[in-house]
């Protein structure tokens, strides 16, 4: 899901695990980073608004990515104007892992296990094959 909140404040922090991990306060509350370059760039809006994208895991809310009048590509904006976007190329042969690979992580987002997301890729491919 996508948010346009203020970001309050960053603090470093260490899981049980010892991973480092940050929390930022914002006006829809606590959320976690993982991502280092995200949260460089998270500084940049500390007191102002800033779009984000949120994932929920469980009680977690964890920043993916930031959102600014872009799209957002595995936790990291692209800038590209409406003009300039690329059409999208038609291919003949979708077969390559790394589609599937990015449907299940899709899903993983989404909410559903590693598992359960591998499981409905492999159910959509053979359905879509035949």
């Amino acid at each position: 899901m996508e948010i346009n909140t203020k970001i309050i404040e960053i603090e470093e922090k260490v899981a049980k695990n010892g991973r480092r991990y940050h929390r930022v306060k914002t006006n829809e509350g606590w959320l976690s980073v993982f991502e280092k370059d995200i949260v460089e760039s998270l500084r940049d809006y500390v007191g102002g608004m800033c779009n984000i994208a949120v994932a929920e895991r469980g009680d977690f809310k964890n920043i993916i990515g930031l959102v600014d009048q872009g799209i957002r590509v595995d936790n990291k904006v692209e800038q590209i104007k409406q003009e300039e976007q690329p059409k999208p190329k038609q291919s003949q042969n979708d077969d390559k892992p790394s589609f599937y690979v990015s449907y299940a992580k899709d899903l993983v987002i989404a909410g559903k296990t590693a598992e359960e997301s591998i499981e409905i890729v492999k159910k959509l491919r053979e359905a879509f094959s035949s």
